[in-house]
């Protein structure tokens, strides 16, 4: 009964081998289908990170940076050449009116 389970493992396992080898063998011949039909074939998947360099980077000179550029300012200085004070006709106003105070505008 052992000879015969050892038997049957070893030809699972030579059956296993040649579907793996099939299906790579099937897989390339649909890629080639595709490709023949203009169509795109299996999608090349690559590393997930760069090759390294092959050079030392303690032997590799540093780049030099740049010195860093003068920084403008996002808004341009408005110079105020004249003032004005806009008064209010409380008279025209609704009854349940409520001043909250001043602000200053600048009108460019």
């Amino acid at each position: 009964m052992a000879i015969l389970l050892g038997r049957l493992l070893a030809h699972i396992e030579v059956l296993e081998a040649e579907i793996v080898v099939l299906r790579a063998e099937n897989q390339a011949l649909r890629d080639e289908i595709n490709r023949l039909k203009g169509q795109k074939g299996g999608p090349e998947f690559k590393a997930n990170q760069p090759p390294r360099a092959s050079e030392d980077p303690v032997t590799k000179p540093r780049a030099e940076r740049t010195p860093p550029q003068p920084q403008k300012p996002r808004r341009a200085r408005i110079e105020i050449d004249r003032t004005e004070t806009v008064g209010l006709n409380r008279a025209e106003l609704p009854g349940d009116f409520q001043p909250l105070g001043y602000r200053e505008v600048v009108v460019g």
